[in-house]
């Protein structure tokens, strides 16, 4: 009987252990876009633009950048590239429409002669987005697996919204810039004031990709700026920073 009763308990906590591991298994983690774009809804920021982006340094081992350029180009022929060519930096920029996403696609890259015929070579690859967008999680899967196919490694990812607010209130700014710090709990690390425009880098525990910054690490950043007359005023989040200009 007491073996009975011990097989009964046994199998009870292992179903039990295998609910909450499912449950667990179940929950999904927003990804940073997604993050922040709900962030913005919550906050009636109106998503204008959207990107993600990322690049890496190239080192060229016994091959000439324009060969490089050339073979890379070559292998990627489904983007529609452009070539300029000034002084010793050559630079194609590929663009590529997803159609299904409804995103635009682009890939540069960047071949630099130094004056010791050492090079400089970068590649960078940015998907763009306008407005508010029905599946960010798919949106960074593909753009995450289409990295790893350009990079042939994990890079860091940088991600940013575009948006605007209805309020142009005197003090709009800085209200706005506290009250997205608060949302993501992040603490400030630098900051810029100025009369028409706010910005600051901090760091939050959201997320776990980091860089360096004079007074610390740094994870997020968010700039108000207000707009010209009768113009609503613009926020950007971007994490680990803003790669757009603002």
């Amino acid at each position: 009987m007491k073996e009975k009763l011990n097989v009964i308990i046994a199998v009870i906590l292992i179903l039990s252990l295998t609910i909450v591991l499912n449950s667990i298994g179940a929950a999904k983690l927003e990804t940073p876009l997604e993050r922040m774009a709900s962030a913005a809804d919550k906050h009636s920021i109106s998503i204008r633009e959207w990107s993600l982006y990322a690049k890496k340094n190239i080192a060229l081992k016994g091959e000439k950048p324009d060969e490089f350029v050339k073979r890379f180009t070559a292998e990627h022929r489904q983007y529609q590239w452009d070539f300029q060519e000034d002084n010793n930096v050559l630079k194609a920029t590929g663009t590529l429409r997803i159609d299904s996403l409804n995103v635009s696609t682009q890939l540069v890259v960047t071949a630099t002669t130094l004056k010791n015929n050492q090079s400089q070579s970068y590649l960078l690859y940015e998907m763009k987005g306008n407005g508010l967008h029905t599946d960010w999680e798919k949106t960074t899967d593909v753009f995450t697996k289409k990295s790893f196919d350009i990079f042939h490694e994990k890079v860091t990812i940088f991600s940013c919204i575009i948006g605007n607010i209805d309020d142009m209130m005197k003090g709009v700014l800085q209200e706005t810039l506290s009250t997205l710090l608060m949302e993501f709990n992040a603490v400030p690390v630098e900051q810029l004031k100025e009369q028409n425009f706010v910005s600051v880098s901090g760091y939050t525990k959201e997320w776990a990709q980091l860089i360096p910054a004079k007074k610390g690490s740094m994870n997020i950043q968010i700039a108000v700026r207000s707009g010209e007359v009768g113009k609503q005023p613009t926020v950007v989040i971007g994490t680990p920073i803003i790669t757009t200009e603002y």
